[in-house]
């Protein structure tokens, strides 16, 4: 008489077998290959791009996985005030765990293509396993996104930025903490760090300034607001007393406009029932547009790796 284990066994890998035959059917035995990317920020503006393994590593045996399944498409139409364009949600069902989605680290992303749509997978919903299938899911590129995919050295312009603010100088201010723009730090990273927000960008001179080569310098003010998670009271206060002796410096690229102070702020967990320590601190600032960017430009020409295309 088998055991209870045996019988186990048994119903998975019959239950395994039909869904398998019956995704069979319905994928026609389809394919779909992911091709592997890799993460580079602009150091000074904080930009990311996923730029395609082959470029940085060509003698690279792994830039690709085949992988056999079914991929469902949802397409919806979106009109914004910016763009008109299709929103692409993809599902992808497995026949095997896709192993390289889940020991990548942070700084690798794989991209799959489907009838010319790009896409990526943000999380793996349904997880069955007696049917031993994996159900992954995730939204196309969007067009306006498509220019943070680098998929040749041409499409990569060390010559200019991104930025018009003054992140670049916040950046640069990480002597007590990492530093990242808002919604661009590192993924799953631990205290302490600090994140920059900046908004509400103003002229404040009532028209710009050429020089003699026709350079434009525009003063501005702006809003600037960092959230600093993982610092007590003693060390943030510190890092607001070097913010104010850099502004007050010769070298400085923007000065401080209004009396800065430290606000706590609630981030909690409910599995913890704690908050954690996070607190603000915003900043009025004023500064000249074209002096950031001809610093930013310089800085990131000296740091940023080479790329060469193929010959």
């Amino acid at each position: 008489m088998p055991s209870l284990s045996e019988l186990q066994q048994t119903a998975r890998t019959e239950l395994n077998a039909t869904l398998t035959q019956g995704l069979d059917d319905l994928s026609q035995y389809q394919v779909v290959t992911f091709t592997r990317y890799i993460r580079k920020v602009l150091p000074l503006d904080g930009f990311v791009f996923w730029v395609k393994a082959a470029v940085i590593q060509p003698d690279a045996d792994d830039d690709t996985v085949p992988v056999k399944g079914y991929l469902h498409l949802t397409t919806e139409s979106i009109q914004d005030d910016e763009q008109l364009y299709d929103r692409n949600v993809v599902t992808f069902t497995a026949q095997s765990d896709i192993d390289p989605f889940n020991d990548i680290g942070p700084d690798v992303l794989y991209i799959g293509e489907f009838f010319g749509i790009q896409f990526s997978f943000s999380r793996r919903i349904g997880l069955n396993e007696p049917a031993n299938l994996y159900h992954y899911t995730g939204e196309a590129i969007f067009p306006h996104m498509r220019s943070q995919i680098i998929n040749s050295a041409d499409d990569i312009d060390l010559a200019d930025v991104v930025v018009s603010s003054s992140l670049p100088v916040w950046l640069t201010l990480n002597q007590q903490m990492p530093m990242f723009p808002a919604m661009l730090a590192m993924q799953n990273l631990s205290p302490p760090f600090a994140t920059v927000k900046c908004s509400n960008t103003a002229p404040i001179a009532g028209a710009f300034y050429l020089d003699e080569q026709h350079n434009q310098y525009q003063l501005v003010s702006e809003d600037v607001t960092l959230s600093v998670t993982g610092l007590r009271n003693a060390a943030i206060e510190d890092f607001l007393l070097a913010v104010q002796q850099y502004t007050l410096s010769d070298t400085a690229e923007m000065g401080v406009m209004n009396i800065a102070v430290v606000q706590d702020e609630r981030v909690t967990q409910n599995e913890l029932n704690a908050i954690a320590m996070r607190k603000t601190i915003k900043f009025k600032v004023n500064y000249y547009q074209q002096r950031m960017r001809n610093v930013t430009r310089r800085l990131i020409l000296s740091a940023i790796p080479s790329i060469y295309p193929e010959k």
